[in-house]
């Protein structure tokens, strides 16, 4: 069966140990050096339900449009005094993150002419783009083009695939830190120290008058096998300072993520997601079991940074999204149909906690609310032109399509 350039990249890729890792390491990456602050990317896929998760519960409107699915406001938990949003039940974390002025909504993020494919909304994302047909190249890669400087781990995939928000700039794919090592043959797991030390003695073996493409691969392996040393190595012997969640399945990742950072992993964009938000039935234990999930395990992961490392706490900020939301009305199997606009959450200690932007007016829907949608009143470019320029200390302007709209909203300092 032939091998194709692509099939021979998502392998790699999977194996934790890309080629593209190496030749990025080589090539010195972009312009200039990043700063030295952290951004996480957490990307909740399959469209939140946002008006379940932080909404106006109390509204007449969410009332008669959600018949069975609408949480009573005595059972939610009310943001804010003089605030009429309420999050959901599961979300107490979330609102001590809130009450500490470490967690910033921005409301109503959408884009024109809202698209209800997953994939293709995704897409609009990834790209920084809601025109586009397929991802040439993503935000994030455009941002380590030009300021990746020569950090060898600039940025990491805890994810089982690469997102392509990375399309053209490939980083390295952690979905298991002990498997993140060459692959030798299963057959002779004995002989697997003997045979990492040959394929590093022939990556290292000078070439006289080698071709520049074969030096190029060897020098491309040799540095692989140090992005891996490293990634093993830094912080092994880390132990969460505070109780995560018991049972929650994103532990593992959040704590790889707690260890890289607290331990001085010269890495500024992590990567990991979340699925299952695609309500269309059961949402209302669907999306409770999510956010169950989710809340507890993102205030464990700041709690561990403050107790093991203050400073980079400070550095650090998770940015939440969503590649749209639901219909303001349920259907008729207990669930919500695919929406337009939604919220982004940005949590740390460092951002300016409150409410950016308009939540999107319920009063403007009439029946049937199944099919009536949350209309935008903030463009999704506007919070990610803030996050380059005001924290991986970018220029928005060279980072995101022409012509995009890049007003701060201030959620940043």
């Amino acid at each position: 069966m032939k091998t194709t350039r692509r099939d021979f990249l998502s392998k790699s890729l999977s194996a934790g140990l890309a080629l593209p890792l190496g030749a990025r390491i080589l090539s010195g990456g972009g312009l200039d050096k990043p700063g030295d602050k952290i951004l996480v990317v957490f990307q909740w896929m399959g469209g939140v339900d946002i008006l379940n998760t932080l909404g106006p519960m109390g509204h007449s409107v969410y009332k008669a449009a959600r018949p069975t699915l609408a949480i009573p406001t005595s059972k939610a938990i009310k943001l804010a005094s003089g605030s009429d949003l309420y999050l959901h039940p599961a979300l107490k974390d979330f609102k001590a993150l809130w009450d500490a002025g470490e967690m910033a909504v921005i409301q109503g993020v959408g884009y024109p002419k809202p698209n209800f494919s997953h994939f293709q909304a995704m897409k609009y994302w990834y790209a920084a783009d809601p025109t586009i047909l397929n991802v040439a190249r993503g935000w994030l890669a455009r941002y380590l083009d030009l300021y990746a400087g020569g950090s060898a781990l600039p940025a990491l995939d805890f994810q089982r695939g690469m997102s392509p928000v990375f399309t053209g700039h490939p980083v390295p794919v952690v979905g298991n830190i002990a498997n993140f090592r060459f692959r030798t043959d299963p057959y002779t797991r004995i002989d697997r120290g003997l045979e990492e030390k040959k394929l590093r003695a022939h990556a290292s073996l000078a070439r006289p008058g080698a071709h520049p493409l074969l030096s190029f691969t060897a020098a491309a392996q040799a540095a692989a096998f140090d992005a891996a040393d490293t990634l093993q190595k830094t912080g092994k012997n880390y132990k969460p300072a505070v109780t995560y969640p018991a049972g929650n399945p994103l532990n593992r990742t959040f704590q790889l993520l707690a260890r890289y950072i607290i331990h001085g992993l010269k890495t500024h964009v992590y990567y990991l997601f979340l699925g299952g938000f695609d309500t269309h039935s059961a949402e209302a234990t669907r999306l409770e079991v999510l956010l169950s999930r989710v809340g507890p395990v993102i205030k464990a992961f700041f709690d561990d940074l403050k107790a093991q490392n203050p400073a980079a706490a400070k550095k650090t900020i998770l940015f939440q999204w969503s590649e749209f939301s639901r219909r303001i009305g349920e259907n008729g199997n207990a669930g919500t149909d695919h929406g337009a606009a939604t919220c982004n959450f940005v949590f740390g200690p460092s951002v300016k906690g409150g409410l950016y932007g308009t939540y999107p007016d319920l009063s403007k829907a009439s029946p049937p609310y199944n099919k009536a949608n949350l209309v935008y009143t903030t463009d999704f470019r506007r919070v990610l032109a803030e996050i380059v320029d005001k924290w991986l200390e970018g220029s928005s302007a060279k980072v995101l399509p022409p012509g995009s709209p890049t007003k701060h909203l201030g959620f940043l300092p």
